[in-house]
């Protein structure tokens, strides 16, 4: 009953919080299986949120465990469907109840209940994927053994994409990749659990990175400036609509390839590029302007439409320019000519 209010109460919050929420492949996800959605964590508190609010299952969250750590809490947080986890760096002590989560989230499963697992294990305002745990292909093939692997468990990585996590009024992408069907890896994990959940966990580290944006973290501020200069350019050059959120994520997705390539294959040529945008962008910063500021508005259409828009901008914008003479020029010139003749 909380859980549902409180998906209510914040799908209402999340929508007034974000400009536009956007999300890519919705239909993908089943509706008679039990799931695991693997999403990417940049957005700490934010992103479980998100993802219930886009999402009509019944979602079960696995939660940092000392979250859990009084009564009150585990109250809480036991109607809110989170389940703890415990990590050997944070409560070494309590790993021996991890046993009892594993066989709940075994019991959700077989019920086909959905699970959310963030297999990055932490959360960090960046764009990249950190290296994922192997927790949510234990859980699954341990389930599927449990049950003679007769679930049919699908794993379902997301990539989630904020434009700005700290700004009001900001976008989010939200990026589901096709499911993963667990029953590809049992013949593997007959033979050998550690190797084929090694080979699960590795798919969903590729998947998450290739539904998010990546950056290397010596690139992160370059790629920012390049995306705040060029993309809107590169946006129109493709046809892309200026809020085609999914557009948007392509073209920065290009950029960042395209600085991987750079680096890794004329990092010379790039650093000389990387030199002068900073260069540029000090600049910027010792005169007080920004870019967009110094940039022409470009006028589509034909010569006469163009001459239109001249015409009319010059006839509204005459009365400023006279007002402007007459209150900035003229206090200037009147003095100066005095101070001429003396």
């Amino acid at each position: 009953m909380l859980y549902r209010f409180l998906k209510i109460v914040v799908g209402l919050a999340i929508k007034l919080y974000f400009r536009k929420i956007t999300v890519k492949n919705l239909d993908l996800v089943p509706d008679d299986t039990p799931i695991i959605f693997t999403p990417n964590h940049p957005g700490a508190f934010m992103d479980p949120i998100v993802i219930a609010s886009v999402l009509k299952q019944q979602l079960h969250f696995l939660a940092r465990g000392e979250s859990f750590s009084n009564s009150a809490s585990r109250w809480i947080f036991g109607n809110m469907n989170m389940i703890p986890i415990y990590r050997p760096s944070e409560t070494p002590e309590l790993m021996h109840k991890n046993k009892d989560v594993f066989n709940k989230a075994f019991d959700l499963l077989k019920n086909r209940g959905t699970i959310i697992i963030f297999p990055e294990g932490s959360s960090k305002t960046e764009r990249r994927i950190r290296k994922v745990k192997t927790g949510a292909a234990r859980i699954a093939l341990g389930a599927e053994a449990k049950n003679n692997y007769n679930l049919d468990v699908k794993i379902i990585p997301i990539g989630l994409n904020y434009t700005n996590l700290h700004r009001f009024q900001s976008d989010v992408f939200v990026n589901i990749a096709e499911p993963i069907s667990v029953s590809e890896y049992f013949d593997g994990y007959k033979t050998d659990e550690v190797a084929t959940v090694n080979q699960l966990t590795n798919r969903i580290q590729d998947q998450l990175e290739e539904h998010t944006v990546v950056v290397a973290e010596e690139q992160d501020d370059f790629l920012a400036w390049v995306e705040g200069m060029y993309k809107t350019d590169l946006k129109q050059e493709a046809n892309i609509a200026l809020d085609d959120e999914e557009g948007d994520f392509r073209v920065s997705k290009d950029i960042a390839e395209a600085v991987a390539y750079y680096q890794q294959e004329e990092p010379l040529r790039l650093n000389r590029v990387r030199k002068k945008l900073d260069d540029y962008n000090h600049g910027l910063e010792r005169l007080q302007l920004k870019d967009h500021a110094l940039g022409k508005k470009k006028v589509g259409g034909s010569l006469v439409k163009r001459v239109a828009v001249t015409i009319i901008q010059t006839i509204l914008g005459f009365p400023f320019f006279i007002y402007g003479a007459i209150n900035n020029l003229l206090p200037y010139k009147i003095p100066g000519m005095f101070a001429g003749l003396s």
